[in-house]
């Protein structure tokens, strides 16, 4: 039994059957006044991890720590702390959360910027006693960039200008073809190419990037921020300011980035050149002005489905025009170069998304022709958006033999690789077309691919992906704390994380202490058609969220809690209760 805090007096007796020993021989009874204490509690953990680099102005803090006697036993409350963490001076409180009743607590808008360094701490409070304060966690805010596509146009080119660069493994190249002499902006389609760019909706297809492929597209998180894509296909996100006006251009830009009035926004490089959006087209705004320092500019017009139709030179009044089919510019004409003369056009053909042929207006034959290195499909760029990602592991499953599942994260060094077991097939067709990778295929009941566990368990904001095609319920990842060899009955803690019920659709979730997904949480169809899907399940922290084949599916409010479970399998896992759920 524990005693509440206070001052107490122990005396000593002893008992003669029943009878004081010290009564009935009249020994003087020996006290002792103690006092008893309450035992504060403690801090165990925080995340971020002390020299993070955020994405946002709005992080979200983690702590977790434990009171040892339970006593006053009316649970934890904890006070969060951000201070500035200026290069010289003294650093000053920037935000306090006050004492809060949950372990996590998000910093509110309006109180960070962007590019600035900050550290944080918390302690926790029984309600008679508070713990120590935290060691400092230091953390800067930068503004993310786009995965792959940030890397591309001049940010891709190799050392000394040349077209490949061998560390990233991407090859640019670029070609002109129609131009106008103009006072002002250029009038001229100028491609610029890169063979890791993902993206197939350009004007010219996939890889090929134009000035008028140019457009602003606002996040769709809620952060306010917009990712403008450049003329070289290279992408940069602008972080929305704390007074959701203004904006920061990543490190090493500059440029000057805002919205317009009535909608859009413009872009005004250190040239004094200005691009403005003002044509939106779904959620994405669309180049409709260029103005150079001196005020001359070039206008585009669209066509009522979104696609250009012409740029003018204002100053000039010379125009191109492009012609459509199939989602792509098949003709880029000029105006007569004198009245009652021909226009010059140039054509384009393709196969399927890929950019095949350009022939100039002075000759059909004379063309420029293009191949790709999978013969009509420029191949998958799949592993090198996962790399780009930089994920704590990586496992394509994509052996021939052996037992080793090899990570693709080359700094873990190998410590991360899984190992196959109880049969699985290796060298089974893959998902992605155009990549020679091949996947394995795992029988549902005894085989299977373990994978360190701690991955998966890194942090409260995390995510897993995967790619599967199944026929049958089953689990697709298993996590929990006792191995599944040699017995199918569910022992210690565990939890499907990703998994196939007997209604055909997908579920999964992170055990949570505020719930679990349940039957509810899962796919709005079924996925048990034999063929190849993608998932993913995130948490940001504080919600996780389901998506199938590049659709949300389902949320669920609830912190993971999960740190318990020290295994983790691809293929397999205890599901007792979750698959008829």
């Amino acid at each position: 039994m524990l005693l509440a805090p206070g001052q107490y007096y122990v005396c000593w007796d002893m008992l003669t059957s029943g009878t004081s020993f010290y009564s009935t021989y009249n020994v003087p009874t020996k006290c002792a006044e103690i006092t008893s204490a309450d035992t504060p509690p403690q801090i165990d953990s925080t995340l971020p991890t002390s020299n993070s680099v955020v994405g946002s102005i709005k992080p979200q803090l983690f702590t977790k720590g434990h009171d040892s006697d339970n006593y006053p036993g009316t649970g934890l409350t904890y006070d969060f702390q951000v201070y500035s963490n200026p290069a010289s001076g003294s650093p000053s409180l920037v935000t306090d959360s006050g004492w809060v009743s949950t372990a996590q607590w998000t910093v509110p808008s309006g109180k960070l910027a962007w590019n600035q360094s900050y550290y944080w701490i918390v302690a926790d409070n029984d309600g008679d006693a508070q713990s120590a304060w935290s060691e400092p966690s230091y953390f800067s805010t930068t503004v993310a960039q786009p995965l792959i596509t940030s890397h591309l146009g001049a940010a891709a080119q190799g050392p000394d200008g040349k077209t490949f660069d061998p560390r990233v493994g991407n090859y640019t190249a670029s070609a002109t073809d129609a131009g106008v002499s103009v006072a002002g902006p250029a009038l001229s389609v100028v491609r610029s190419y890169n063979s890791l760019d993902p993206r197939t909706g350009s004007l010219f297809g996939a890889g090929w990037s134009t000035l008028y492929d140019m457009s602003a597209l606002p996040d769709s998180d809620g952060s306010g921020a917009v990712v403008v894509t450049t003329a070289s296909g290279q992408e940069t996100r602008f972080g929305l300011n704390a007074n959701g006006t203004t904006f920061t251009p990543p490190q090493g830009t500059y440029a000057t980035f805002q919205t317009v009035s009535g909608g859009g926004y413009t872009l005004t490089d250190k040239s004094g050149r200005t691009y403005t959006f003002g044509e939106q087209v779904g959620p994405a705004w669309k180049l409709k002005t260029i103005t150079d320092a001196s005020g001359r500019s070039e206008t585009l017009s669209y066509n009522s489905d979104g696609t250009l139709a012409q740029a003018t030179n204002t100053t000039s009044s010379r125009s191109l025009h492009f012609t459509w089919s199939g989602g792509r510019v098949t003709q880029v004409a000029t105006d007569p170069a004198t009245s009652g003369g021909a226009a010059e056009t140039w054509t384009y053909s393709y196969s399927g998304d890929d950019l095949t042929k350009v022939c100039p207006p002075t000759s059909s034959t004379a063309c420029t022709a293009y191949s790709y290195t999978s013969g009509s499909s420029s191949g998958s760029h799949y592993r090198t958006a996962v790399l780009d990602a930089n994920p704590a592991s990586y496992w394509r499953l994509a052996e021939s033999s052996g037992t080793s599942a090899a990570s693709e994260v080359a700094a873990n060094e190998g410590n991360d690789n899984g190992t196959y077991a109880g049969g699985v097939t290796l060298g089974t067709a893959g998902p992605l077309p155009g990549s020679p990778t091949t996947a394995a295929t795992f029988n549902g009941s005894s085989s299977y691919a373990s994978v360190p566990a701690d991955v998966l368990h890194q942090g409260k904001s995390r995510a897993v992906s995967l790619w599967f095609k199944t026929s049958s319920p089953g689990v697709l990842i298993g996590d929990q704390s006792v191995a599944i060899a040699g017995t199918s009955t569910p022992s210690g803690s565990w939890t499907p994380v990703l998994y196939v019920g007997s209604d055909g659709k997908l579920h999964g979730h992170w055990w949570s202490g505020s719930g679990s997904g349940g039957a509810a949480f899962g796919s709005t169809g079924t996925v048990n058609d034999n063929a190849w899907h993608h998932t993913v399940l995130t948490s940001d922290g504080t919600t996780q969220t389901l998506y199938l084949d590049g659709t949300q599916q389902a949320t669920l409010s609830g912190t993971p809690n999960d740190q318990s479970n020290t295994i983790t399998y691809i293929g397999a896992g205890y599901a007792k209760y979750w698959i008829n759920s």
